[in-house]
């Protein structure tokens, strides 16, 4: 406000409090974890989360083609598409948490020249939460063998589903080279390639116990 005396101005301020709305935290459901196709044709989807964005990944078991895929929980998400020889595209749709199990919806793509996927496409799949817990067990051991030729492996426990469980750890293993392990329960699960720059395929279950050799090349 302000006040005039003769010949100059007294200005007196006044504190004023504005006080502004504010949205509440969005609170999301966890989708982090393991999933599984029920066309059992793609690798475990693996997500992470934080709040309500999500990351996960995945390939095809046959195709080999890598999918990247973020998101956020029960809203859309951009899903990039990469195939063996490097061309990638995006996909666009929506993925949310249907019951127990998630609903992946592909309304359409970027239509890139490299993609094999019309602008068009559209996909939908349930995938199933891996749900499993680790078998368990008294420890056992065996020996991995590369005979058949230099691999890298990707090792976990199986679950009581027979599918993956939890990860044990990565080996390189060289021609005819050989590696102890040990394994929970005896049984395990391995992801494989033969080239390093490959991506992981071919999951693969095996008893571990009595130290036999597991060849796995």
């Amino acid at each position: 406000m302000f006040k005039q005396r003769v010949g100059f101005w007294i200005i007196i301020s006044t504190a004023v409090t504005i006080t502004l709305p504010f949205a509440a935290a969005q609170s999301c459901p966890s989708i982090a974890g393991q999933w599984l196709a029920t066309a059992n044709d793609l690798s475990a989807f693996v997500i992470t989360q934080d709040g309500c964005s999500f990351h996960g990944s995945f390939y095809g078991m046959a195709s080999q083609v890598q999918h990247s895929v973020d998101g956020t929980v029960n809203g859309s998400m951009t899903v990039t598409r990469v195939k063996k020889d490097g061309c990638s595209c995006k996909m666009y749709g929506t993925l949310s948490l249907n019951g127990s199990n998630l609903a992946w919806k592909i309304t359409g793509t970027d239509g890139t020249p490299c993609s094999d996927l019309p602008k068009t496409y559209t996909e939908s799949r349930v995938f199933v939460n891996n749900g499993g817990v680790d078998a368990g067990g008294p420890p056992e051991s065996c020996t991995l063998s590369a005979r058949g030729g230099e691999v890298w492996l990707a090792l976990y426990q199986e679950n009581t589903q027979g599918r993956l469980g939890s990860f044990m750890m990565s080996v390189h293993l060289a021609k005819d080279e050989t590696k102890g392990i040990s394994a929970p329960g005896g049984r395990i699960r391995y992801l494989y390639k033969a080239v390093e720059s490959d991506p992981m395929h071919g999951e693969t279950g095996a008893w571990c116990h009595n130290n036999d050799v597991v060849r796995v090349s």
